[in-house]
């Protein structure tokens, strides 16, 4: 009598690049995409859209804002953002991403911590204009650090700064757990599960 040779069964991964962009992120984050898994990016910029569409045929893209993404629940298997996530209402956007990802699902953020926040005011600090939504982006992160609550706009536009602190209070009222974060290089990078 012979063995049956037993073949592994592959399941894709599903994964959402929140703020894709060109459709690039995935690669400046680090991600490795398996041929079979199936890649959604979501961005406004058209441009960047259209461009994304041209590089990754293979790739699906929506034109979709973070805080109402038009996705069924537990949709994704990962969610990954590079540094898009600052430019969001991130308690909104936590809350969009916990509702697409099946639970025990990961969270791979790149943001925006205090350090690079001063760094953009000091090349801001001749221009007036620049200056005052510089100032703007430091409050709203004080705020954010603080109350893990992101409600100041300027105009239409958001930004904010993100600290440990702040980002843990998000992530736990948004049903994540787990959470790690880590500081290459003066940067912030946050993985973390559904819970």
């Amino acid at each position: 009598m012979s063995a049956l040779a037993v073949t592994p069964i592959f399941t894709p991964t599903r994964i959402l690049d929140l703020g894709c962009g060109n459709g690039r992120t995935i690669d400046k984050i680090g991600w490795t995409v398996a041929p079979g898994d199936w890649v959604v990016g979501v961005d406004l910029n058209s441009p960047a859209l259209h461009e994304a569409i041209h590089n990754f045929p293979r790739r699906h893209f929506i034109s979709a804002r973070g805080e109402n993404l038009p996705f069924r629940n537990a949709s994704f298997d990962v969610v990954l953002c590079n540094v898009a996530l600052p430019y969001m209402d991130i308690p909104r956007v936590l809350a969009e991403i916990s509702r697409v990802l099946v639970a025990g699902g990961k969270l791979y953020l790149k943001l925006h911590p205090l350090r690079f926040a001063m760094s953009q005011l000091a090349v801001a600090l001749p221009h007036p204009v620049r200056s005052l939504f510089r100032c703007y982006v430091l409050m709203n992160g004080v705020i954010f650090h603080i109350s893990a609550k992101t409600p100041l706009h300027f105009g239409t536009r958001m930004e904010s700064f993100q600290t440990d602190r702040g980002m843990k209070m998000a992530l736990t009222r948004a049903g994540f757990s787990r959470a790690r974060f880590m500081h290459p290089d003066g940067k912030l990078i946050v993985e973390a599960l559904r819970a």
